[in-house]
This record gives structure tokens, C-alpha cells and sequence, in this order.
């Protein structure tokens, strides 16, 4: 638009949220600390996974690995999620002896749809900022819409990603 002249500079900078830009700079390093270099909350968590629904089997497995990433994806960007999340599901999965695409894609869709929280997506944080909506207007249609989400991956994943056992 600039290019072309619609809009001046000066006016595209007036017009930036820059507390959203703040807001999604700020959310990458809290994934980047929960490496094992770091603090080791990763690792934790791909146990805890593991420990509460190894012995129920991959849907299970692939239902509370959604669920945890849509509630970090709640506190965290979307990308940072999904970056600390896919190490964690292809560990569960080689665990399992299961090739690790239906949890990677259940993760991505778990990261991307998030509507909980105005911080899990860049379109929900630009909304946030210029719809003038409060936080709390975020859970009581996300809540629901979450809910749907996964149930759709629950579904569908293990439709089109079955689950094959390694070198199967």
C-alpha cells in the first residue's frame, strides 16, 4: 500500500499496535526456556503425558498432547508452541513405536487453532488490540470453539495420519 500510495509511511506507523508487537516479541523466549537447557519443563511434560496416558493408547496419547498444546498455546504464540511441542510428540511417539505424523499434525492444528487467549494467535492479539475486547472475552467463545477443535482432530487426524507402527 505504501508502494503504491495509499497510504503514507508516517500513517502506517501511527496506525501499529505497538503493544502487539510487543506482546508476540516477548512470547518466543518463554518456549525457548523451556528447553532442556534451560529449565527442563519439556522434557517434563512429554513424561507427564506419557506417564497419565501411555497405557491407554496412541488416541488417548494424541488427545492429551492436543489439549497440552492448546493450553500452552493459551500463555504463549502459536509458533513458540508448536516449536517446543514437536520435539516432545515425535519423543512420545518413537516411545509408542509409532511413526510420529499424526502427532505432529494434531500439535500444528492444536497450535494454530487456539482461541482461548488473546496471546495464542497473532490474529487474535491484533483483534484484541483494535476491537477493544477484554481477556476474559476470549474464553467464553474460545472455550467452546477450542472444544469443537479438538474433538474435529480427534477425528480426523487419525483418519488421514493414521497411526502406523515404525517401519511399518
Amino acid at each position: 500500500m505504501a508502494v503504491t500510495g495509499c497510504v503514507r509511511p508516517e500513517e502506517m506507523y501511527r496506525a501499529v499496535e505497538w503493544r502487539v508487537i510487543f506482546l508476540i516479541a516477548f512470547m518466543m523466549p518463554l518456549g525457548l526456556a523451556m528447553d532442556d537447557a534451560h529449565t527442563g519443563t519439556a522434557r517434563w511434560i512429554a513424561e507427564s503425558i506419557v506417564q497419565v496416558a501411555g497405557g491407554y493408547g496412541p488416541l488417548v496419547v494424541l488427545t492429551c498432547l492436543v489439549l497440552v498444546t492448546t493450553g500452552i498455546t493459551a500463555v504463549m504464540s502459536n509458533a513458540a508452541a508448536a516449536v517446543l511441542m514437536a520435539p516432545i510428540g515425535i519423543a512420545i511417539a518413537a516411545g509408542l513405536g509409532l511413526e510420529p505424523y499424526p502427532f505432529l499434525m494434531a500439535i500444528a492444528i492444536g497450535a494454530s487453532a487456539t482461541f482461548l487467549t488473546p496471546v495464542g494467535h497473532q490474529a487474535n492479539v491484533l483483534v484484541y488490540g483494535i476491537g477493544n475486547y477484554r481477556f476474559a472475552d476470549f474464553p467464553k467463545v474460545g472455550l467452546p470453539l477450542s472444544v469443537l477443535v479438538v474433538a474435529v482432530v480427534m477425528i480426523l487426524v487419525p483418519i488421514v495420519w493414521p497411526f502406523t507402527p515404525v517401519g511399518g
